[in-house]
C-alpha cells in the first residue's frame, strides 16, 4: 500500500474562519485537544453574524477555539473532475 504525506496548515482563528458549516480540524485550547468541529449560526439569537464553534461529535459548543485546519483529504481517493 502507497503512503501518503499531507500538510496540515492550522489558521489561528483570530486570523479568519472557515465556511458556515464546513467540517474542519478544531484545536480547543481549554479542551488542550484537537476534535472535529464546524461554525454553525448562533442557535440562542438566530442571528447569522453572530456564530458559534460546534463539536461535530456531540453537537455542544467548543470552548476556547484557538486554531482550526482543513481536513486532509487523500489524493489517491479524488475523484477526477
Amino acid at each position: 500500500m502507497k503512503m501518503e504525506t499531507q500538510q496540515i496548515i492550522w489558521r489561528r482563528v483570530a486570523d479568519g474562519l472557515p465556511d458556515s458549516d464546513e467540517l474542519v480540524l478544531v484545536y480547543s485550547g481549554s479542551l488542550d485537544d484537537v476534535v472535529f468541529g464546524y461554525l454553525s449560526i448562533n442557535p440562542v439569537t438566530g442571528d447569522e453574524d453572530s456564530q458559534v464553534w460546534i463539536n461535530a461529535q456531540d453537537g455542544y459548543p467548543l470552548p476556547d477555539p484557538v486554531c482550526w485546519a482543513a481536513v486532509p483529504f487523500p489524493e489517491t481517493m479524488r475523484v477526477a473532475p
